[in-house]
């Protein structure tokens, strides 16, 4: 009986020991893990920075009242925008818009997309009840 508790007991040790060396590997591994995690994460960072820039380029955000164009990034160059008067019209309003086309080349059939609607106290819009709208300026000079 005893030379069975005593077997028992060595393997007991034997599987600790070999153990102990799996858990240096593992934490070896977790350890090089970790830092591709920061790594990657740093690159992603980046490429999100990147991107929002990129993004913020290409609309041009107004509100009533501002002065001044927003330049807005496309194909061939940069067109500004500017709110140049707001009135009521029917149920909502009636906007105009002037553009300023610094690559001085004749642009037809303009696309865009026009989103408006409400901002909330800090400014930020309220996306979630934005109406928007695609239109085509026939030439913008």
């Amino acid at each position: 009986m005893n030379l069975r508790v005593i077997a028992l007991f060595l393997s007991f040790l034997v599987a600790g020991c070999d153990g102990g060396v799996n858990i240096q590997a593992l934490e070896a591994r977790v350890a090089a893990l970790e830092q591709e995690n920061k790594s990657l994460k740093s690159q992603v960072d980046s490429l999100g920075l990147q991107f929002e820039v990129e993004s913020f380029e290409k609309f041009a955000f107004m509100r009533p009242g501002d002065d001044g164009y927003s330049p807005v990034r496309f194909d061939l160059g940069v067109l500004t925008v500017r709110l140049a008067d707001v009135k009521p019209y029917a149920n909502g309003s009636k906007i105009t818009l002037n553009f300023g086309n610094l690559t001085s080349a004749r642009i037809n059939g303009l696309r865009a997309k026009l989103d408006w609607g409400k901002v909330d106290e800090k400014g930020v819009p309220l996306n979630d009840k934005a109406k928007s709208r695609n239109v085509t300026f026939e030439q913008v000079r």
